[in-house]
């Protein structure tokens, strides 16, 4: 006995394609187009400062994917699924609005939060220096400093936090104070008084190490 449900072709209901997205959308709503060499020859849309990512015909899925393990924290990075491959947001919106990336560097999140893919939150450094920089973060974050209110020192601040690491033992740098810290990444002439640390005004004193 034949299936019922089979049709045949001219029987088939006909669903007409998705009209393609216009191009004039996504330039009028700050979208670029990524390089087509980067995306296994897919036409990809982003927007430089949120994780909002479009083909031609709608908004792309992205997967959340852990990338580096570390003692307290594992650090989760978007990514881009391209079929037959997959690329990292932060690394695909780095080629498209900044440029190639020089062999040995990777990309860094400034304010060490791996979600924030602001194009102003990306660069491209060495990877050791990224993994110095990057335990610096996590000893800020652990400590409840969030870096992100300091946007205008981050470089700068890593910098001082280098120059008294390399002055002093290691037990003395594991055993600063949350006020310490943030006094040494800040600079020498911040208070409390600073309106960067406004929303940072319950700073431990006596912090046991």
């Amino acid at each position: 006995m034949k299936n019922q449900n089979i049709k045949h072709l001219h029987q088939r209901e006909y669903k007409p394609k998705r009209e393609p997205i216009p191009r004039t959308w996504f330039l009028s709503h700050g979208y670029t187009k990524a390089d087509t060499r980067y995306t296994n020859g897919r036409a990809i849309w982003l927007h430089p400062k949120t994780n909002d990512v479009y083909s031609a015909y709608g908004k792309i899925k992205l997967s959340l994917v852990p990338k580096e393990k570390h003692k307290k924290t594992i650090s989760l990075y978007l990514r881009i699924d391209l079929g037959n491959g997959h690329i990292l947001l932060a690394r695909l919106k780095y080629l498209t609005f900044k440029g190639e990336i020089k062999k040995g560097e990777t990309i860094d999140h400034i304010d060490g939060n791996t979600l924030n893919n602001d194009i102003y939150n990306l660069r491209a450094i060495a990877r050791a220096i990224n993994f110095r920089d990057g335990g610096f973060l996590r000893k800020l974050r652990n400590k409840g400093i969030n870096v992100a209110m300091y946007p205008g020192i981050i470089l700068e601040g890593f910098k001082r936090m280098a120059e008294w690491k390399a002055s002093h033992t290691k037990w003395q740098y594991d055993c600063l104070t949350r006020d310490e810290l943030l006094r040494i990444f800040v600079g020498p002439t911040f208070t409390v008084a600073d309106p960067n640390a406004l929303m940072d005004l319950e700073i431990s004193r006596h912090q046991e190490c």
